[in-house]
């Protein structure tokens, strides 16, 4: 067995809760602590929103210990505070250790909680158990010994519940608590355990059998700067797949003026996780598969295609010499095809890439067969079609009666046809037509007259958001009733399976491919305006779509042979 559990360790602590309390001035009263950085994905503000609810009233005190994680983020909680008057509530902020320990001392309920996590362990929480806290967790594997909610709905029932829970609560959890730490954290216990897994290993070392194969996957370009694309978010749910679908390393790694290098700390920081670990050099080794996942090429940047510097400097050679494969995510060639809407140097750029390819003999992965076809015509064999997916929950229905609302999603430039769509919700407007248009995205390349008239936002029937999280994205799908798709071009269009809304597409080739019969399709403004004035006469069913990213990584892990 080369894995083995080694749990974190925990010096059993002698506790005096009615000291820590007298000296945070905390006597009568039931306290509630949450320990470590405050983040958006430690779900602080929905423990905020449901302490309004239930706890604001009770004879209990809630505080907050640990870093700010976000700066913006810990004024919001401080604004919430203030705007619900909420006065048994506050953020102590960052804590050294023996303020941190009184805290923990003092504390009668804490809360651990986060929005997503990959199987991690939380320190915070083994501290929370250690000192004899109820404890309130979604981290599976503690059911037996906390009040457990699997996860925070939107309305935060299970949050409020749990609170009240915890409010009336004994100390039966806390012993039972208690006794897991001393006896699977106990340091002489931790400490036997990896004796004799060490003994074994000196014993028998053909027991402990290496990894073959690394997952290396090239993230250059959020690592850099974050496009705040819908690649990117592709580039996060397909390596978040591969992390829970596979036992192999999967290493997130940048182009580092070199090679390439781990991206240790990035990832850390991302997942708000309060540890500090080095980037290391990436030396090629028998059995890698190096997968670029990320946008390959990188318009005014240095360099523009890491991939080709990489390569300059012998990493592909080095890996090739070590058996490694290449495998790389090919998003589109419209560059090539529609060198019209890119800057001008943007087609030699992809045909230098392309070159590139051939020279490390990459395993293309298209997102689409249109995609795929256009790598065929170009003089690529190996390739495959691996589709995107889709991570979006399904939407409520919104009521037709209600003033039809459409969504156009995707980043503001002149191959996206977005300028079309507003003049066509202009004439609407003329004519006394009740529509709303909702304009999703970052500014790209437009004239700066378009540009103008998006930002200044002077048609009430047009509202431009720029871009959106998933959370204010999924929101903005939820109360919409349509989605417009009017884009040129495409090497797959994300929003149309993304969404769950019925869409109104122009008609080309590779929204046909996508969409099948399942849309309305437009050839021009004309047969576009026809449609929205006609809406709310017209049955549309949005597209089937139960492609998961778990999927696409098992997809994934059968390409790479692992």
């Amino acid at each position: 067995d080369f894995l083995n559990i080694m749990p974190l360790l925990r010096q059993n602590i002698s506790l005096n809760k009615i000291k820590a309390k007298k000296e945070l001035k905390l006597e009568n009263t039931k306290t509630f602590g949450v320990f470590g950085f405050t983040h958006p994905i430690k779900q602080n503000l929905e423990l905020l929103r449901s302490w309004a609810r239930v706890m604001k009233d009770k004879n209990a005190v809630l505080f907050i210990v640990g870093e700010n994680g976000l700066l913006d983020f810990n004024e919001k909680l401080k604004n919430f505070l203030a705007e619900h008057n909420i006065t048994n509530a506050y953020i102590v902020g960052w804590a050294d250790d023996e303020l941190y320990k009184r805290y923990l001392s003092a504390c009668d309920v804490s809360i651990c909680l986060r929005k997503t996590h990959l199987g991690e362990a939380s320190a915070a929480l083994l501290d929370c158990l250690n000192y004899q806290t109820t404890t309130i967790t979604n981290f599976s594997g503690f059911e037996d010994c906390a009040i457990y909610i699997p996860k925070v709905s939107d309305d935060g029932h299970e949050l409020d519940a749990a609170l009240l829970k915890a409010y009336n609560s004994d100390d039966s959890l806390t012993k039972i608590a208690k006794e897991r730490i001393i006896k699977k954290h106990d340091p002489d216990i931790c400490a036997k355990k990896i004796f004799e897994f060490t003994e074994r290993a000196y014993s028998d070392p053909k027991e402990l059998k290496c990894f073959k194969n690394r997952i290396l996957v090239d993230i250059s370009a959020v690592f850099r700067t974050d496009p705040q694309t819908g690649i990117s978010r592709v580039v996060w749910q397909e390596l978040n797949a591969l992390f829970q679908s596979t036992t192999l390393p999967v290493i997130p790694v940048y182009f580092d003026g070199h090679g390439y290098s781990s991206a240790n700390e990035f990832m850390l920081k991302k997942l708000a996780l309060p540890f500090s670990i080095n980037d290391e050099k990436i030396i090629p080794q028998k059995g890698d598969i190096f997968y670029a996942l990320d946008f390959s090429v990188m318009y005014r940047c240095e360099p523009e295609i890491p991939l080709l510097e990489a390569h300059k400097n012998g990493f592909f050679d080095e890996l090739k010499k070590a058996g490694g494969k290449v495998f790389v995510r090919v998003y589109d060639l419209l560059p090539l095809t529609h060198p019209e809407f890119f800057p001008y140097h943007a087609g030699e750029l992809h045909l230098r890439w392309c070159e590139l390819l051939k020279d490390i003999d990459a395993t293309l992965l298209a997102i689409s067969s249109r995609v795929e076809s256009d790598l065929k015509t170009y003089g690529f064999s190996k390739t495959k079609t691996l589709s995107l997916a889709s991570h979006f929950k399904e939407y409520k229905k919104v009521d037709k009666t209600s003033e039809p609302t459409f969504i156009c999603v995707g980043t503001i430039e002149e191959r996206k046809g977005i300028k079309a769509i507003c003049l066509a919700f202009e004439r609407l407007a003329l004519i006394g037509a009740n529509a709303k248009l909702i304009i999703v995205g970052r500014m790209g390349r437009v004239d700066d007259d378009f540009r103008t008239f998006l930002e200044q936002g002077e048609h009430e029937n047009i509202i431009y958001k720029g871009f959106c999280s998933d959370d204010e994205l999924a929101e903005l799908y939820a109360t919409s009733h349509a989605l417009i798709a009017a884009s040129y071009d495409e090497g797959f269009g994300l929003p149309l399976i993304e969404s769950g809304l019925p869409v109104i597409a122009r008609d080309i080739e590779i929204f046909r491919e996508v969409l099948g019969g399942r849309a309305l399709y437009f050839k021009d403004n004309l047969e576009l305006m026809n449609i929205l004035l006609n809406y709310k006469n017209i049955s549309l069913l949005p597209p089937k779509n139960t492609r998961t990213y778990k999927d696409v990584a098992k997809e994934l892990l059968e390409l790479f042979g692992v």
